[in-house]
Order: structure tokens, then sequence, then C-alpha cells
């Protein structure tokens, strides 16, 4: 499970400094004073400066350096930001949970329950997440009687429950603390 939310939240944040050229800036300036700019994922911000290019990556820094200062301004722009987000990767869990804490990451914008999640817990487990969401209430009667079946069906009944956002409460063994 934690391997699970920690990628939801990588994911998350990859996707708030995306959204933003001055919040990419702000984190990037912050990754270097606090010396985790070593996170940025070099193969990532290849990938990036090969698309953005056109070209492969030269093989040293001073032709990668032509390559950048051949870059167009908004493409430029692009590339900066892009570091921020490439660091969302590799950055130790817990500097990025400070980082989520810091902008007030909302991942009820960015993760919907779905049956990925649901298959990492056992039924008990699944019942108490179902009831932290309001599930129980959604479903109303029925809803301890849901439980007799086998997981799977468990799972699709749950999923299935009409005029449920499943994305507009966040269980409780996701959230960032």
């Amino acid at each position: 499970m934690k391997e699970y939310r920690v990628k939801v939240w990588r994911k998350a944040m990859k996707k708030e400094v995306t959204k933003e050229y001055q919040l990419s800036v702000q984190f990037l300036i912050a990754l270097a004073v606090t010396g985790n700019i070593r996170h940025v994922n070099q193969a990532g911000m290849t990938q990036v400066l090969e698309r953005l290019t056109g070209e492969k990556k030269a093989l040293d820094l001073s032709a990668v350096a032509d390559q950048v200062q051949k870059l167009e301004s908004d493409n430029l722009d692009k590339a900066t930001k892009m570091l921020a987000v490439m660091a969302m990767d590799d950055i130790p869990e817990s500097e990025l949970v400070r980082l989520a804490k810091h902008i007030k990451l909302d991942l009820t914008q960015h993760w919907k329950m779905d049956a990925e999640f649901l298959n990492l817990f056992t039924k008990s487990a699944i019942q108490l997440i179902a009831k932290s969401v309001g599930l129980d209430k959604a479903i109303g009667d029925g809803f301890g009687k849901l439980f007799n079946e086998k997981k799977e069906p468990l799972i699709t009944a749950l999923l299935a429950v009409e005029g449920f956002d499943y994305s507009a409460t966040i269980p409780p063994v996701l959230m960032y603390k």
C-alpha cells in the first residue's frame, strides 16, 4: 500500500508543478538550496531535451549547452519547468510530503477510488475504507450484505454506486501526513 500511496503523491505533485511555471521555478530553487537538486531525473530530462530539440542529446556538457542555447524561449521555459517535475520521481518521500503540505496538495483533483486501489486490501479493510469515504451512507441498508460477496464482486459493486463521487473524499490511508 505504501508504494501505491507514494506513487499517487508523486504523480499528483508532478501534475501540480507542471501546471504552474512560477511554482516549478520556486521548487527548483528550493531543491538547489537544500541539496535536493541531485534528485532531478537525468533520464527524464534527457527525454525532455530530445523532445524539445528534435535531436539526440549531445555527448558532452558543452555540446548539450549548445543544444539548450538553441531552444526557443517557450521551449526553454518548458525545459526549466520540467526540471522540478523530474525531481518529483526521485526526491525522498519525506521531502515530497513537505512539498505537498507546502502547496496544500488536493488529492481529490488527482485521484479517484478504483479497483486497483481496493484490490490492495482485505475485505475488512475495504469495509473501513468504504465507510471512511461515505459509501456506507450512499449504499444504505444493503451495505453490510455486500461484504458477504467474494472480493471481486464486492469491489465491482462498491465502484458502481450511482451518483457517488469517487474522487470527492480521500481515504485516510492515502493522505500525506
